[in-house]
């Protein structure tokens, strides 16, 4: 099964989750480009089972926020 795409914000997501198991290093500048197209885009991901097959029903930009965005823990809780 073949699937075209056509779309922009398709071809942005799926480079969005490619870097994960990149072979090749994606340059700061891409990777900052991505991010702030990603930021307020409410699109319905088309992708995302790629990144995390378990998963439906996410916005780019929600998928966007876990992908490149740190969470903070603190140690202390587990003590």
């Amino acid at each position: 099964m073949k699937k075209v795409i056509k779309n922009v914000d398709e071809i942005m997501e799926l480079l969005m989750y490619s870097h994960k198991d990149s072979y090749f290093h994606r340059s700061d500048k891409l990777a900052e480009y991505i991010r702030e197209w990603a930021k307020e885009n409410k699109s319905q991901c088309s992708w995302y089972h790629l990144y995390d097959p378990k998963v439906t029903g996410k916005t780019i930009a929600e998928a966007a926020k876990e992908i490149y965005e740190l969470e903070m823990i603190d140690d202390d809780a587990d003590l």
